[in-house]
């Protein structure tokens, strides 16, 4: 089947909501086209904003919702072969984008959240989603945005503890380093972490080899 090219995945500023037009009646077709199309957004972010739009009419779609849907697959045609690049080098740090479409979903007036997070220069996570609750105002949306990619912001960065865990690991298993227990009257580090009380501080402060050089002990 030959399809019209389309340069976009849906219509600039178009809505696709409840509309009056025939309900489908092959189910199925819809949801195994979603379906598809929404293996396709582990690699295509491109498309994210349309499948998330079009996958909530699972249940109650109808013709124009088909339609829109095979507008997207018009897209992907156009440029078969476009694909994240991936670049070489090391990723040092994560950089987030994040932004909200208030009262974006006609039908109930929810926000969508939208985030990509890199790590170096490559996407490496992604979503469109409409916000569970709906929004009063553009700012609410914007947090509930925020916070959504922040969150997981912060649980990229936490997978770096396991590697860190088995870093640690290798250098012990290896005899590079050992590691002791020390009672809290011996953890020189405390000196730096928190208040102590005189005694306390004065015996770390011995231990650490730090006098006081004007009333030296002779």
């Amino acid at each position: 089947m030959e399809l019209n090219h389309k340069p976009t995945t849906v219509d600039y500023d178009n809505h696709v909501g409840n509309t009056e037009d025939k309900q489908l009646e092959d189910a199925e077709k819809y949801q195994k086209l979603i379906g598809k199309l929404f293996y396709l957004t582990i690699t295509r972010p491109d498309i994210s904003f349309g499948v998330q739009v079009l996958s909530q009419f699972m249940q109650n779609h109808k013709q124009s919702h088909l339609d829109a849907a095979l507008r997207v697959v018009r897209y992907i045609k156009v440029s078969p072969g476009l694909d994240l690049l991936l670049k070489k080098g090391e990723p040092n740090n994560l950089t987030m984008f994040c932004d909200s479409d208030w009262a974006a979903c006609p039908n109930t007036r929810r926000s969508t959240t939208e985030y990509i997070v890199k790590p170096g220069d490559s996407p490496l996570s992604w979503k469109s989603k409409k916000q569970q609750t709906i929004s009063r105002s553009s700012v609410e949306a914007e947090y509930r945005s925020t916070v959504a990619a922040v969150v997981v912001t912060i649980w990229m960065r936490t997978k770096h503890i396991e590697i860190d865990c088995h870093f640690v690991r290798e250098r012990i298993k290896t005899r590079l380093i050992t590691t002791e227990y020390v009672s809290t009257k011996q953890q020189l580090a405390d000196l730096m972490i928190k208040g102590l009380g005189a005694a306390q501080h004065h015996l770390l402060l011995s231990k650490l080899g730090v006098l006081d050089v004007f009333h030296s002990p002779t």
